[in-house]
């Protein structure tokens, strides 16, 4: 059974067609990557996976209790935290309800730091661009998803994460 099945989908913007009569499988334990040149559609599929981009024909059929994660772009706007507490609130904010952490949740996010090589306490701000964006890939798997979207994990979008303003304390 596919985690997300899309079926005969249709979008456009204007005069600018996205998606004809698309058809996608989703399946669990898949990695699919998308290529194609800019403004092809490949972060509006995305969206649409997301649920957050309607399509003008066509169905979206998710699994039942399905977890998707979507890492954007753009780096976090707030770095005044430790890696830590970035990785934790990913997991509040998923769960706004169950706001109490426990040792297993602790464990959880202990070995996401240490398997993505970074340091917990270090704070964000003073985190490289390629640092910040695996201190974001760990915000967003913290949830485990049972679909993780990266939009171009890779570009660097910000020459520099550094800042004379923040101070750590």
């Amino acid at each position: 059974m596919s985690l997300v099945s899309i079926k005969d989908a249709y979008l456009s913007f204007n005069d600018l067609k996205i998606f004809k009569q698309t058809v996608l499988h989703i399946h669990a334990n898949e990695r699919i990557c998308l290529i194609g040149n800019n403004g092809a559609g490949k972060s509006t599929l995305l969206k649409v996976i997301n649920k957050t981009q309607d399509l003008d024909h066509g169905h979206v059929i998710y699994k039942k209790d399905i977890k998707i994660a979507f890492l954007k772009q753009e780096h976090p706007k707030n770095v005044n935290m430790s890696v830590y507490d970035f990785i934790v609130s990913g997991l509040l904010e998923k769960n706004a309800n169950k706001k109490k952490i426990d040792v297993k949740t602790i464990a959880d996010v202990n070995a996401i730091i240490e398997k993505l090589k970074l340091k917990k306490n270090d704070f964000l701000f003073h985190l490289s661009g390629g640092l910040l964006r695996k201190a974001s890939i760990g915000h967003v798997l913290i949830g485990k998803p049972d679909v993780l979207l990266l939009d171009e994990p890779t570009k660097p979008n910000t020459p520099n994460t550094r800042s004379e303003e923040h101070t750590s304390e």
